[in-house]
């Protein structure tokens, strides 16, 4: 089996070092008053950016 840096090209923010850690899960209150970031708070930027489970593809709005 080849190594994970082998088979993906990690995010941008990952690969220069700006990733933040406690940007790793939404907070959902930010969302939903428009504060988050755009990657969370923009429904095409995240789905860009997230991997869909089957759970989360189960979801209903």
């Amino acid at each position: 089996m080849k190594p994970w840096r082998e088979v993906i090209v990690p995010h941008p923010d990952v690969l220069n070092g700006t990733f933040q850690q406690s940007e790793f899960a939404a907070d959902l209150t930010a969302v939903r008053t428009g504060k988050a970031t755009p990657e969370y708070g923009d429904a095409k930027a995240f789905y860009e950016r997230t991997f869909i489970t089957e759970g989360m593809g189960r979801l209903r709005c």
